[in-house]
């Protein structure tokens, strides 16, 4: 599994992450990506990011369509 991040910064950050991942749930629906768990990760209170754990067989997609900032292997019983 790896986990893909989408940063978002300011004094709405959270709750833009938060938005972010209903489409991003949208998404995974749409394109019937199954294995995936979503979430968001509050860094401050001006830096939070949403994140989609993929599975292998779901990562190029994620990443060609949605654009990831940055990823990070997670490891086993992880996420």
């Amino acid at each position: 599994m790896t986990r893909l991040y989408w940063d978002f910064r300011g004094g709405r950050a959270h709750g833009t992450a938060e938005h972010f991942v209903r489409h991003l749930e949208e998404f995974l629906t749409a394109t019937d990506l199954t294995g995936c768990g979503v979430g968001v990760e509050a860094y401050s209170a001006l830096h939070s990011a949403a994140y989609c754990d993929a599975p292998h067989e779901a990562l190029s997609t994620i990443v060609e369509r949605l654009r990831p900032r940055r990823r990070r292997a997670l490891s086993p019983g992880e996420g």
